[in-house]
């Protein structure tokens, strides 16, 4: 879960920033971390605090969702640690699935597997050098 002023797990402790309009362009995350937070708090005020005077609507999103799942377009696959969900398409990329051609218009072929000498007839390896010698 994201949050305003919640910390991410990141070695300097960067800290979800609320932000105004006009700092967006020249902000830097690097910028925002557990240790310079209280005191642009200090300075700037909490930019979060007016968040629920003016509150939106959902349902143009909604809408959006139900025409796009209607449509075939369903979520964005989850990850991989996720159980599957119901509906999801399958979690492989379309080159491995089962079945799968390779590039369009070619079939795909592996080819014989190259022979390999029986041990009478391989050519003996020099020794390798050790570390250290």
């Amino acid at each position: 879960m994201a949050a305003a002023y919640s910390v991410r797990p990141k070695p300097d402790a960067r800290v979800s920033a609320p932000l105004a309009w006009d700092e967006v362009a020249s902000c830097d995350p690097r910028d925002f971390t557990l240790a310079t937070m209280p005191a642009r708090f200090a300075a700037v005020g909490d930019r979060h605090a007016g968040i629920d005077d003016r509150p939106g609507s959902l349902e143009a999103l909604l809408e959006l969702s139900a025409r796009q799942e209607k449509d075939g377009l369903g979520d964005a696959p989850w990850p991989p640690h996720y159980r599957k969900q119901a509906g999801e398409p399958a979690r492989v990329a379309p080159s491995r699935a089962a079945g799968a051609t390779g590039r369009p218009g070619r079939a795909k072929s592996r080819g014989a597997p190259a022979a390999r000498p029986n041990a009478s007839e391989a050519k003996p390896r020099p020794a390798r050098a050790r570390r250290g010698q």
